[in-house]
């Protein structure tokens, strides 16, 4: 299933949780913003512990939403696209903790959706329990071979069109916080890196 079950499908994501697959039939790859946010979430609280989590998707419209507002304005979700930006829920926090159990309570996140075609943020802020700074987070997820590490390049959303990697880190749009609390902007081709996760987890899957 190339979206998040609303049931007790298995949720498996490559680079998450992939590798406990166990033959299952039927199994979720989850959602693109949660294909985003788990890699990178793994890496940190394996490495550095984290204590809590929050982030906000600004994200690409989709198929669900109106060109021009609808009848049933009472939903953001019928007001137009085109010239709106509109709060939305998000389910990926919930996916998330299914494909990392030890953030239950620990993060916690919504979205907004704005008139581009594609292309998707995260702001994702986190606080960890082990004493570091961002330098060494960035140098850890560049040793990672998971995570894409943006260094020079001062690039905006269109330029990621086309990128396979869900999780890439804008380091000029990162910092540090206060109190070992880091501030993390991530890039993602919501539809091209979302199906190359599915490619890599169903190449997995056969090779198992």
């Amino acid at each position: 299933m190339c979206a998040p079950s609303k049931y007790n499908t298995p949720q498996y994501l490559f680079n998450g949780n992939h590798k406990l697959y166990n033959g299952e039939n039927i199994i979720s790859n989850s959602s693109c913003t949660t294909n985003a946010i788990v890699p990178i979430l793994k890496i940190l609280d394996e490495t550095y512990n984290v204590m809590s989590s929050n982030f906000l998707t600004v994200h690409a419209a989709t198929a669900s939403q109106n060109v021009i507002d609808g009848v049933h304005l009472k939903n953001r979700t019928h007001r137009t696209i085109i010239n709106n930006i509109i709060p939305h829920s998000t389910g990926a926090s919930q996916s998330a903790i299914k494909i990392l159990p030890n953030l239950q309570g620990k993060l916690f996140g919504t979205s907004v959706r704005v008139p581009t075609t594609n292309v998707s943020m995260v702001d994702l802020n986190v606080k960890l329990s082990k004493r570091t700074n961002l330098l060494s987070i960035i140098n850890l997820l560049k040793n990672s071979n998971v995570v894409e590490i943006n260094n020079d390049e001062h690039l905006v959303s269109s330029d990621f069109n086309t990128t396979t990697n869900p999780t890439i880190l804008d380091k000029h749009a990162s910092m540090e916080l206060s109190n070992n609390e880091f501030k993390f902007t991530i890039w993602y081709d919501n539809e091209w890196s979302y199906s190359a996760q599915a490619l890599n987890l169903a190449n997995y899957i056969h090779n198992k």
